[in-house]
């Protein structure tokens, strides 16, 4: 059975860097952590609302990391356009041009009352944002004022705390302790169907036409149609006692999920491998990680031919894949 490892190896210009910049401020970790892989294989990490870009070298010695002075203060979140522009967003969106090793501040990004929680690029380039405004706004560049403008403001209803992803070219989910459908269609955002009655976090991963979405109360997975818009059923995990923390899809199209096992006062963090085939999910790996703390991100990686993850739970982790 395959399994991660945790590398071994101290890697000591990462581990200076982490003892410099993060430790300190280990519960912002808790609070904002965040990581992604951009297109150049760098990384891209928001500890405690400042920007650090990771050189990813991915020799087992040398890890190379510089910290960059950052754009704005208190960042939350990022995505990535399909230009490889970087977007950042707190109450304000801020689209940056990547560099080498260096992030510019392209424009900001102005209408928002409060934070906004993700930001998607539609097919014809224009910007949609949904924030705990309880808003949709959509933006588009205009070479007059040299900036993205919104050229529209939709509300949205009562939710808040929001991801929203692209499912097809003109439709997008909404999950926002409820799951909702909306089509995006002449510079305007419908509504078109709801899940019901449904107890979902706003972490999704997606395979195909099928959506997972971690329940908020419990330690079950939503299963949806993304086509038919319905709830096929709940995977309930073994083992997990706890909310499901982070949930990806790997490479091979297998799930990760990450959550926490035994009691408050000695609970441990587990990682599960999910193998998802014929509409069923079937439970592959389970393994304990040696952390204790909430898991803010994890993402699949390369270094040669090996499967790495890298996790930040209560600091960043590199685990190795193995047989």
């Amino acid at each position: 059975m395959e399994k991660y490892q945790k590398l071994k190896n101290s890697m000591p210009i990462y581990q200076n860097f982490f003892n410099a910049n993060i430790r300190p401020n280990w519960i912002g970790l808790l609070k904002d952590g965040r990581i992604s892989c951009l297109t150049n294989n760098n990384l891209f990490i928001i500890f405690n609302g400042s920007n650090f870009i990771i050189e990813n070298k991915f020799a087992l010695t040398e890890y190379i990391i510089e910290k960059k002075n950052s754009l704005v203060n208190n960042l939350e979140k990022f995505s990535q356009l399909n230009n490889s522009n970087l977007v950042v967003f707190n109450n304000s969106i801020y689209i940056c041009k990547i560099g080498n090793n260096s992030i510019n501040l392209l424009y900001k990004l102005l209408g928002h009352k409060e934070g906004v929680d993700s930001v998607i690029e539609a097919k014809n380039k224009k910007l949609i944002s949904s924030s705990r405004d309880k808003t949709f706004k959509i933006w588009e560049f205009q070479k007059s004022k040299k900036n993205y403008v919104c050229i529209n403001t939709i509300v949205q209803g009562k939710d808040y705390h929001s991801h929203i992803e692209f499912i097809k070219d003109d439709e997008f989910i909404f999950i926002s302790y409820v799951i909702r459908f909306y089509e995006y269609k002449n510079q305007n955002i419908t509504k078109k169907s709801v899940i019901d009655k449904v107890d979902c976090t706003n972490l999704f991963a997606k395979i195909n036409k099928i959506g997972f979405i971690p329940c908020i109360s419990s330690n079950g997975i939503n299963v949806v149609d993304l086509d038919k818009k319905k709830l096929l059923y709940i995977f309930k995990t073994k083992d997990i006692m706890a909310d499901i923390q982070s949930i990806i899809k790997l490479n091979n199209n297998n799930l990760i999920i990450i959550g926490f096992q035994g009691k408050f006062t000695d609970k441990k963090s587990v990682l599960k491998e999910l193998e998802f085939k014929n509409n069923k999910i079937e439970e592959i790996m389970s393994q304990e990680l040696d952390s204790t703390y909430w898991c803010k991100g994890i993402i699949e990686t390369k270094r040669e031919n090996e499967v790495i993850l890298i996790l930040i739970c209560g600091e960043m982790k590199f685990y190795v894949k193995i047989k």
